[in-house]
């Protein structure tokens, strides 16, 4: 495992990071934002964060906000737009998280459940530094849909060893963990969608 998780992350630093940006754009943004609703009294960690190319939208919106990833190159990026000064970073993994129990009142995984190389560890993790009645957003590829399974193809080839699933199958595994009021939400890219839970 540490093997597989050190060519990953040699890939998002040596070759990813430098366009990530350039070729993967900002996928519904706006209904996003109306989705997380961040206000002046969040706490929010976004897991995944990359380049900070989707918490530029909110960061300035909110009391606290926390950013993790394994790339540290691609949080550096994030380190240096100025609207994520006031951030905190941390380069780790979601399966292995610093914080206490019952830390954010929101939590987003915004493109980034398919990348953790474990699932059930990730969202075990999310589930326990989640406060009571928090709001977790994910946003994800629906592996059943053409651009789905071409995707999945893709990463694997650069080996990415990526997971992606269904989106039905996705909502029983958050269901499965605990979680509640679990929501589908369809975008208008039918390879695309949003699902929302709490604690």
């Amino acid at each position: 495992m540490e093997t597989a998780l050190n060519i990953i992350d040699l890939v998002w630093d040596k070759f990813l990071s430098p366009v990530y940006d350039k070729i993967i754009p900002d996928k519904y943004p706006k209904r996003f934002l109306n989705i997380l609703n961040p206000n002046e009294n969040d706490i929010i960690l976004e897991a995944g964060a990359g380049t900070g190319r989707i918490s530029k939208y909110y960061g300035e919106k909110v009391k606290q906000l926390h950013l993790v990833d394994s790339s540290a190159k691609m949080l550096q990026q994030a380190k240096n737009n100025k609207k994520l000064k006031n951030s905190i970073f941390h380069v780790g993994y979601v399966e292995n998280l610093p914080y206490k129990d019952n830390t954010f009142d929101k939590i987003v995984c915004y493109f980034s459940f398919h990348h953790w190389q474990d699932q059930p560890g990730g969202l075990k993790e999310i589930y326990r530094i989640l406060k009571p009645n928090g709001l977790v957003v994910f946003v994800e590829i629906d592996r059943n849909s053409l651009w789905g399974c071409i995707l999945q193809i893709l990463e694997w080839v650069g080996q990415m060893k990526s997971r992606m699933f269904p989106s039905k199958s996705f909502i029983k595994t958050l269901k499965n963990f605990k979680f509640i009021k679990v929501e589908y939400i369809q975008t208008r890219s039918s390879y695309i969608f949003i699902s929302i839970c709490s604690k």
